[in-house]
This record gives structure tokens, C-alpha cells and sequence, in this order.
């Protein structure tokens, strides 16, 4: 049986004897009782968002100039990660010879990944979102 069912419990027999005053402070623990496993609740919550977060933290990979899951070949968007600690898988757009563009369906941004062939290296350009000239949105 859990405090609170023992509480109840203890409550009931008081009302069967009858103490007004004795009834009131049951009553009141009782009250604190249900707050502090409310509160416990969620602490629970945010104990597992935050256990949550360091696993995403660790399992993140950073291979420039994205960040991949172990054994996903989709990348997640850099700035939501960076700055909400948000892992959004990022949208495959197009690839040419000399790029490749994804798009993040979070915060709209577009990131064009040039390839540059002389030191071959990826160079990262960040376009901001207008919706292009092309655009469901204009």
C-alpha cells in the first residue's frame, strides 16, 4: 500500500472518531503529500530530458560541417543543435558536381556544401530562408 492509500486510510478512521482538528492536520498532510509527488513527478521529467540530452550529446558525431548519428548517413542541422540542442534531421535537396544542399524543416535554414576540389574540403555557405523565387510561400 502507498503513502498516499495509507493516508486515506488514516483519514477515515479519524473521521470515525470524530476529532475535527485531528482531521484538519490529515487533511493538510495530505494535501502536501499529493504536491510533493507532483513535484517528484517532475523532477523525474526533467531527470530524464536531461539524461536524455547527454546520450544525444554522445552520440552525436561531428564530421565537418555536420553532425550525424552513428550509422545515419542523414545529417542533423548544425544550428539547432548548436544553439537549442535540437537534433533535426536535415532534408536532401539536390547534389551537383560542385554541391549539395540540405534544408532544415526546423528553422528553414538552407546549407549549401560546396566542394571544393583543389584541398578537397567542404566548404559550408548558409543561405537564410526566403522561400526562393520558385516558393509554395510567396
Amino acid at each position: 500500500m502507498g503513502v498516499i492509500e495509507n493516508m486515506k486510510e488514516v483519514a477515515d478512521l479519524v473521521k470515525q472518531i470524530g476529532d475535527i482538528e485531528l482531521n484538519r492536520k490529515i487533511m493538510s498532510l495530505e494535501k502536501e503529500i499529493h504536491e510533493l509527488t507532483r513535484d517528484k513527478m517532475r523532477l523525474e521529467t526533467k531527470l530524464h530530458e536531461a539524461e536524455e540530452l547527454l546520450r544525444k550529446k554522445k552520440a552525436l558525431i561531428f564530421k565537418e560541417p555536420f553532425f550525424y548519428d552513428e550509422g545515419d548517413a542523414v545529417p542533423h542541422c548544425p544550428a539547432c543543435w548548436s544553439a537549442n540542442n535540437i537534433a533535426v534531421h536535415l532534408h536532401f535537396v539536390f547534389e551537383r558536381d560542385d554541391a549539395t544542399r540540405w534544408d532544415c524543416p526546423h528553422c528553414k535554414q538552407h546549407y549549401m556544401v560546396r566542394k571544393d576540389r583543389s584541398t578537397k574540403r567542404h566548404r559550408l555557405q548558409v543561405e537564410p530562408y526566403d522561400g526562393g523565387s520558385n516558393s509554395w510561400m510567396r
